[in-house]
């Protein structure tokens, strides 16, 4: 998949979004409208970074991101207070931010 439909985000009562193993390099702006999101998985694919609107999910639960070729953490990751499961193995994550400190819900 190389092109994301912008109209994903009318999908406003989607509660889970799996997007494994695809070209994806960046999150879709479109997808950061479904404010519902439990559950988002977009492991597998080439994704370098997450930009700041990542921390609109306040409700997700599990954000699944491993086996991309992200290298930081932006400070919005800890608006994500709800986030009980959170996977990044086999990125390259060079920084973190201390935000993340603030997810006492991570198990």
């Amino acid at each position: 998949l190389v092109y994301f439909p912008p109209s994903i985000g009318w999908m406003v009562n989607l509660q889970e979004l799996t997007m494994q193993n695809n070209g994806i390099h960046v999150l879709p702006r479109s997808v950061c409208k479904l404010y519902d999101l439990n559950s988002l998985d977009f492991s597998y694919n080439s994704m370098t970074k997450l930009l700041p609107y990542i921390g609109n999910f306040t409700k997700m639960s599990e954000l699944r991101l491993s086996w991309n070729e992200i290298q930081e953490l932006p400070v919005q990751v800890g608006r994500l207070y709800s986030l009980t499961l959170l996977m990044l193995d086999h990125n390259k994550i060079v920084w973190i931010s201390p935000s993340l400190g603030r997810l006492s819900n991570l198990t």
